[in-house]
């Protein structure tokens, strides 16, 4: 799938936050009306309460904790160009003092500004319980890497916990939406004497070395959710071109660039959800195994804890948790799967 363009048609399968970023989305016709603003707020605040009885480690609950620190956003304005390759804020339009003809009107509420096409947030939760095993220490002083995410909401809430949350994606259009102040940068916890951080990276990674510098490393831990499929890399079967990633560099070179992220014993989450396979036609994205072997990872220098480890149970206990199998993302809970693999850096 080429990151600058994404042809695919949005289902709700996309509410489990397929990584690929320039999503051509419906333009909204009017502004959203005011009952938007503290609604997504509200919603996420009922969930973290369902979600205790499901979280293992210290992490996993100090990141469901943030959820109190969220603040009601207003419905925002952007302009697009008609192929969603050139995205605009509304402050960057009045600069222009007028804007093209050809620009199309966007507006995001708040559930766009925090889950876009994610559903929710709180199911990194189940990622984070993952990536956390026999960790002892708090989140607080540490720093994530998120790979193509689709919305601000993780970051946020991971930023709540006193960590320094970067996430990387190449879509003009998050670079947009998320460049108001407040949208990034500090992030002070409440009663506590650290802050986290928020940070957005507009550009190709890890293939461009400019914003391969501009992320850097030192990551306690890195995300990649629903963005390495086999049936995006290394399909088994007939595929049309766009739905195919484009990495922008060797294979060997994109895991290597991976493993140079992360600190000595920090880990990277390859966790992928997605439908039962059809019988009829073959679906890249139902295809969640992971796209390189084991000896793969192992020669880009990985030392691979869990390979292709089915994670389905617990996928489907989080979706009905969060809702899923209700509007307005209402998924069929028995052909829900999920695979991850865990890899760390000696």
């Amino acid at each position: 799938m080429n990151f600058s363009v994404r042809t695919a048609v949005l289902t709700g399968w996309l509410a489990f936050g397929l990584g690929c970023q320039s999503v051509p989305t419906t333009a909204a016709t009017a502004m959203p009306a005011p009952e938007t603003i503290g609604a997504t707020v509200s919603r996420l605040t009922s969930e973290a309460a369902a979600l205790p009885p499901l979280l293992k480690t210290r992490w996993a609950v100090e990141y469901v904790a943030s959820v109190p620190q969220l603040v009601p956003i207003s419905p925002r304005r952007l302009y697009a160009s008609p192929d969603r390759r050139v995205y605009q804020s509304e402050l960057e339009a009045r600069a222009q003092k007028q804007s093209s003809p050809a620009m199309v009107t966007e507006w995001v509420d708040e559930a766009g500004y925090y889950t876009g096409s994610l559903g929710s947030p709180l199911f990194h939760a189940r990622l984070i319980d993952l990536i956390a095993e026999g960790q002892l220490a708090k989140l607080a002083g540490k720093r994530s890497l998120e790979l193509y995410p689709t919305a601000i909401g993780p970051q946020r809430l991971l930023a709540g916990t006193g960590l320094d949350a970067v996430g990387v994606s190449p879509s003009p259009r998050l670079r947009a939406l998320y460049s108001q102040p407040g949208d990034q940068g500090p992030v002070k916890l409440p009663g506590r004497d650290v802050s986290g951080r928020v940070t957005l990276i507009t550009g190709s990674f890890p293939a461009d070395p400019a914003v391969r510098a501009q992320v850097g490393s030192g990551f306690e831990f890195v995300l990649a959710k629903n963005v390495l499929k086999r049936g995006y890399i290394h399909p088994t079967g007939e595929v049309a071109p766009e739905s195919l990633m484009n990495l922008g560099m060797p294979e060997a070179d994109y895991l290597r660039s991976l493993r140079e992220t992360l600190r000595p014993g920090g880990r990277l989450l390859v966790y992928n959800v997605c439908p039962g396979p059809s019988p009829a036609f073959y679906d890249p994205e139902a295809d969640c195994r992971n796209p390189w072997s084991r000896a793969d990872w192992q020669a880009a220098g990985f030392v691979v804890r869990d390979y292709e480890c089915n994670d389905t149970e617990a996928a489907r206990q989080y979706a009905v948790a969060l809702g899923f199998d209700k509007p307005p993302i209402s998924i069929a809970i028995d052909n829900l799967y999920a695979i991850y693999s865990l890899l760390e850096r000696p």
